[in-house]
């Protein structure tokens, strides 16, 4: 939560990182020819506000903080889960690049912290 209250929802965090690849997909279509159309993939970033906004208006991750533990916990639990080591290669490009200074570690060693005084 207290990273929650001064991150920006930039996403320059994500926009930088090698491993991340968040994307929506989008459908165009001629309202002319219903024979016309496509679907387009565009890179997305999941700390942006709509990137989990759902048809009535409902938003699965409304808050900066839920935001950012999802991309946090996405890199470094749930990456290591599904593949045997963690999403961050430890390259600081998220650090470098946050214009509020929000560090990686100080957020995994919060993280872990939180995941501890849960058991």
């Amino acid at each position: 939560n207290e990273f929650g209250k001064i991150c920006l929802s930039c996403g320059q965090c994500t926009m930088v990182c090698p491993t991340c690849n968040c994307y929506n997909v989008i459908d165009i279509f001629d309202v002319t020819n219903e024979t016309i159309g496509r679907r387009d993939r565009y890179w997305d970033s999941c700390m942006f506000v709509d990137y989990s906004l759902v048809a009535g208006g409902h938003n699965f991750r409304g808050s900066r903080a839920d935001r950012l533990r999802l991309w946090y916990g996405h890199k470094l639990k749930t990456f290591g889960r599904n593949y045997g080591r963690p999403g961050c290669v430890g390259c600081g490009r998220c650090v470098e690049t946050c214009p509020v200074e929000i560090n990686v570690l100080t957020v995994s060693d919060a993280l872990i912290t939180e995941e501890v005084s849960k058991k």
